[in-house]
């Protein structure tokens, strides 16, 4: 498990990337907009099977062909 966690962790580093960043956010039930923290974890591989397992590890998030705006 550590060996397996080790992997992850050098992948990351490797070909990850980390944002985070505070946005305005507007809530149905509030009159008013709140400042609101979001942070994204993301590793960008055209390895299908590397992500899943990744994936299939940590059990969160969400993997899936990400679409490219022109």
């Amino acid at each position: 498990m550590k060996d397996n966690i080790a992997y992850l962790a050098g992948l990351f580093d490797g070909e990850g990337s980390v944002m985070y960043k505070q946005y305005l956010e507007k809530r149905k039930n509030r009159p008013n907009p709140a400042l609101c923290w979001r942070i994204r974890l993301e590793v960008a591989m055209a390895d299908k099977d590397t992500i899943k397992h990744i994936y299939d590890t940590l059990m969160v998030g969400w993997w899936g062909p990400r679409k490219v705006r022109p």
